[in-house]
């Protein structure tokens, strides 16, 4: 409805004031809606700005794979022939000389890979073995001891007339942790060798607290 203008000296109607009243209402009431609106955009920018500030504040290294190591065989020591594995009480694998990459977080030494970063670490490992039929048996244990025996057993993994075996798994270290792979003969069969083709590696990777 159209509200006419009022002419001087006339008296404005009911119906026309009442109209403009509506219109007023309405317009109030549109207004307060839009501000409701703008209020709650408002806190989201705000939410959405205070994560951004926390994510650009975080120290770094605080993201999956931020620490990671990798190292493999030399396979130029003794013509590829590398350790001999024999009985069931396992050997700590020491072929892991060369390092793919600058590691960090971590380090090697020995066989042995230690821990700098606190948190939880997948851990991986593979070896490849000379001809044979035994029942090659391969794990992960935190642990730098020459021997398998008696220690704690991870990722397990066993089989006859495997060239390559490989063992994984999800492990916690506090810092300076330690963690070692072994390989054994299970049940009866000759000893084996690793074969150096730089297909002997293990590999840490951190992926958070």
């Amino acid at each position: 409805m159209a509200i006419p203008h009022v002419v001087a000296g006339e008296v404005a109607r009911a119906a026309e004031q009442n109209a403009l009243i509506d219109v007023v209402n309405a317009n109030t009431d549109k207004i307060a809606d839009h501000e409701s609106r703008i209020a709650a955009n408002t806190s989201t920018l705000t939410t959405q700005g205070n994560r951004i500030t926390t994510l650009e504040g975080k120290p770094v290294g605080t993201n999956s794979g931020a620490y990671f190591g990798q190292w493999t065989d030399n396979n130029a020591q003794a013509n590829g022939i590398g350790q001999t594995i024999s009985g069931s009480d396992g050997v700590k694998i020491t072929e892991f000389v060369s390092a793919v990459g600058t590691p960090t977080g971590c380090s090697i030494s020995g066989g042995t890979v230690t821990i700098n970063q606190p948190g939880l670490w997948l851990v991986t490992v593979s070896l490849q073995y000379t001809a044979g039929s035994s029942v090659r048996a391969l794990w992960l244990s935190p642990s730098n001891a020459a021997s398998g025996a008696g220690l704690s057993k991870f990722g397990s993994v066993a089989g006859p007339s495997m060239d390559v075996q490989s063992a994984s798994a999800l492990m916690r270290f506090t810092a300076g942790g330690q963690v070692s792979a072994y390989a054994a003969i299970w049940q009866t069969g000759a000893p084996l060798n690793i074969w150096r083709a730089r297909s002997n590696t293990i590999t840490v990777a951190w992926l958070g607290p």
